[in-house]
């Protein structure tokens, strides 16, 4: 009569059928000190640096306005320099060309607007910062019909304007507006710059 003969780990007394099943179990074996962790070496599962989960999903440090305006800047005399443009241009394929023209032609026919993480919903609508959410909710509040992101003119960029309220373009933030103004210009728009101190007021009399 034949026996079948079992190997019991000495760690959790599992009964392994064969000795090299028993071998490798004891040597993973999870009550083991010494077990071997494939792949790794000993230990370091236990020295791997690992983010907080409190901090996932938390937005980054808000970005002070000066630096903002003098990123805002630089990149705007990195564009303007010609051998930058061609150096970036050289760099396309023939493939990213096409894709090029086409999303400007999206852009300018209102197909597609550009994407931006800090969007707000108001009446059915996105605005992509709080400021042109005041200036909305202050236009509705008096009784000014407007349209949002309505014009829209092609320089070596696609410009979008922000409101149209009559015949009247009307850009709203703190950076710098010198480029998109003197694109609406040629095309006969005239533009307003909305700041800080008008948002302040007009935020003022949405609160009182």
């Amino acid at each position: 009569m034949l026996v079948d003969k079992t190997y019991p780990c000495k760690h959790c007394s599992r009964e392994c059928t064969s000795q090299a099943q028993h071998r490798g179990h004891q040597g993973k074996c999870k009550l083991n000190p010494d077990r071997k962790v494939p792949g790794r070496p000993k230990g370091a599962k236990d020295k791997q640096k690992r983010r907080p989960r409190s901090d996932k999903g938390k937005p980054g440090p808000v970005k002070s306005e000066t630096h903002c305006q003098a990123l805002s800047e630089a990149r705007k005399l990195k564009w303007q320099d010609p051998e930058y443009r061609l150096k970036m241009d050289a760099g396309k394929t023939e493939s990213n060309r096409k894709q090029s023209i086409t999303k400007r032609a999206k852009f300018l026919s209102g197909e597609l607007s550009p994407n931006h993480t800090r969007r707000v919903h108001y009446n059915g609508r996105t605005y992509r910062s709080s400021w042109e959410y005041i200036f909305a909710a202050y236009c509705d509040l008096a009784g000014i019909e407007f349209e949002y992101e309505k014009i829209r003119v092609q320089t070596h960029k696609v410009w979008i304007s922000d409101f149209l309220v009559g015949k009247i373009l009307y850009e709203v933030g703190w950076h710098d507006h010198t480029e998109s103004v003197a694109a609406f210009a040629v095309e006969g728009w005239t533009t307003y710059i909305i700041g800080k101190d008008e948002i302040e007021i007009m935020s003022s009399y949405l609160n009182g």
